[in-house]
């Protein structure tokens, strides 16, 4: 069985193997490595290939990649909200499976309870404070948990936008074994998304300055080089639902390749 029940969690997770497990006689997987993040260090396994020790084998899953942020006091967890995730996207210039953003919020109730079952068992396992992450994939509307981020993520701003609040004071608090007693609610039918653009080729950039508006954050300095399959600069949008959103992001990423060469 390549997906395995996580008991007390409404999740699975998918087989996973380390270097001293050996190797699986079939099936298709991934090799990920430890030593990265963001979706980097991750490559289809050829089926023969030995892990090495920073290594790990873990099954293929079809289905949504999602993910979950939440504030957690070491034994209670408070979920902060659901974002459709998305990896790889080659509209975007991203390499093989880096992360390149995420929409938000991307939720139903019955997603919704099963993600803080999930949250609080994984809290309470694991000791967990402040702002943390898990990643999943929903497969027939049961999500695979795929790993758990004990760190704030990176798709927090979105719901700092979303809900008017402060999400690293609110990790402090946390950390501190303060959870607050609950969260504003979402602005019915808002969305707001990031996505991640990555330079194709290696590029210098010439004068950043002009790259300033409301829709563009994390601008390299004037005259830095980027290599190919690194990040460049990161889109922000919103729209009303979790489609609209993305595609306002992939539209954006087009002209800004076109414009400035990336």
């Amino acid at each position: 069985n390549l997906y395995i029940p996580l008991a007390g969690t409404g999740m699975c997770i998918p087989q996973t193997f380390y270097p001293d497990d050996g190797l699986p006689a079939a099936g298709k997987y991934l090799i990920k490595d430890g030593g990265h993040s963001g979706g980097m260090g991750v490559w289809e396994w050829d089926g023969k290939t030995s892990l090495k020790s920073s290594e790990v084998l873990q099954a293929v899953t079809d289905g949504v990649l999602a993910s979950a942020l939440f504030f957690a006091d070491g034994k209670n967890a408070l979920l902060l909200g659901i974002t459709r995730q998305f990896a790889g996207v080659k509209e975007l210039g991203a390499p093989g499976y880096a992360w390149s953003g995420n929409v938000a919020p991307y939720e139903d109730a019955a997603l919704r309870e099963t993600i803080e079952k999930a949250i609080n068992s994984l809290t309470a396992s694991f000791g967990l404070v402040g702002l943390n992450g898990i990643d999943f994939i929903l497969h027939e509307s049961v999500p695979y948990l795929i790993e758990v981020n004990p760190r704030p993520p990176a798709s927090f701003e979105l719901f700092e936008s979303l809900l008017n609040i402060n999400a690293f004071q609110m990790h402090v608090d946390a950390c501190q074994g303060n959870l607050p007693a609950m969260l504003p609610r979402f602005e019915s039918g808002i969305t707001w998304g990031k996505g991640i653009v990555y330079a194709t080729h290696d590029i210098q950039v010439g004068d950043t300055r002009t790259w300033v508006s409301d829709r563009l954050v994390d601008i390299p300095h004037a005259g830095e080089e980027i290599p190919a399959g690194a990040p460049v600069c990161t889109i922000l949008h919103t729209a009303k639902g979790v489609d609209a959103c993305w595609q306002r992001i992939l539209n954006e990423a087009e002209t800004l390749r076109k414009q400035w060469n990336l």
